[in-house]
């Protein structure tokens, strides 16, 4: 059985990950929907490069919002955003390699992909951002 005192102490942790799923779930909402509109706006431009584009575009909203609300840090930006951007780097790479590799090889939807793919790259992103860019 949880004790009190147990849950107490593992309470901080918990609404650091619900934070993370809120602004990390808003932005994965928000690059889905951009990403859609892209695919119909764009039909033949090269699909992966609006994939990787419309999660560029949110890569300085949401590290704000990872920065202050989430992970509550008083990280120096001078220090943090070249992580942040280091991480996002990566997880445009994956969507990227993913994009072009995986999807066309196994015949995966673009919306089923995006879904894929944005969820894969938040989790990668949230244990770098935990332990590496925002670490205390």
């Amino acid at each position: 059985m949880i004790e009190v005192k147990d849950l107490k102490k593992h309470l901080p942790h918990l609404f650091e990950i619900v934070r993370f799923l809120v602004v990390g779930g808003g932005g994965a909402v928000v690059n889905y929907f951009m990403v859609q509109w892209g695919l119909n706006a764009f039909p033949n431009l090269y699909k992966p490069i609006i994939t990787v584009t419309c999660h560029a575009l949110l890569i300085v909203p949401v590290y704000l919002l990872q920065r202050s609300f989430t992970f509550r840090s008083d990280a120096d930006h001078v220090q943090a955003f070249p992580k942040y951007f280091a991480t996002q780097l990566v997880a445009l790479g994956i969507n990227f390699t993913i994009s072009t590799i995986i999807f066309p090889i196994f015949h995966i939807d673009n919306k089923l992909g995006a879904i894929l793919v944005i969820g894969l790259t938040s989790i990668l992103s949230m244990l770098a951002l935990k332990f590496w860019a925002f670490k205390k």
